[in-house]
């Protein structure tokens, strides 16, 4: 029996619920950080350029031909590309601590820097392709005029779900092929 309490019945949404816990001392998820692995396609396609124009370069020189010079430059510059792009480091961090999207681009300790506020988040899609393909699902998180690609892994799921929770912003899952169980309003594409 309560008594001077009075109980009101009605729905309370799900964001409701999160900010009562959130006010009643359950803290907000801890910071996720996110690196992007090397753009391999482009590595192997310089890697292939220098190696050709050097090779080419190598047959002319051989000959005593001057054409021999511009396949060593254009080696030696393919070279040094394969080296960037396999140094080039990218990086995502989710800070809820800050509230904020940091993302990150790195060269040895050349970097650019961004941060996007959380208010600027409208969502995060989760491209689900299959039961048997989860390797092949994309997350994105959906920004004011642009959306951002996270690296792959190997739970989709539980990090979109992670990621909209930490945002306090919607999770939007897109369907492909087979429907998957527990997938709420499923979109077939």
């Amino acid at each position: 029996m309560r008594t001077g309490r009075i109980v009101r019945a009605g729905c309370m949404s799900d964001r409701q619920l999160q900010l009562e816990l959130t006010r009643e001392g359950v803290g907000r998820p801890t910071d996720l950080v996110m690196r992007y692995p090397p753009n391999w396609t482009a590595v192997i396609f310089f890697a292939c350029m220098s190696f050709l124009h050097l090779i080419n370069g190598l047959g002319a020189f051989w000959k005593g031909r001057i054409e021999g010079e511009m396949s060593a430059v254009l080696g030696v510059a393919f070279a040094i590309a394969t080296a960037v792009a396999l140094r080039l480091k990218n990086e995502l961090a989710v800070r809820p601590s800050a509230g904020d999207l940091h993302l990150r681009t790195s060269l040895g300790r050349i970097w650019f820097e961004r941060h996007i506020p959380f208010r600027s988040v409208r969502a995060v899609r989760l491209f689900l392709r299959g039961r048997s393909r989860l390797c092949d699902s994309r997350i994105e998180i959906l920004c004011d005029g642009e959306s951002i690609e996270c690296p792959s892994t190997r739970v989709p799921r539980q990090e979109a779900l992670y990621l909209a929770m930490a945002m306090d912003v919607e999770l939007i899952k897109v369907c492909e092929g087979e429907e998957i169980p527990g997938a709420a309003g499923a979109t077939s594409a």
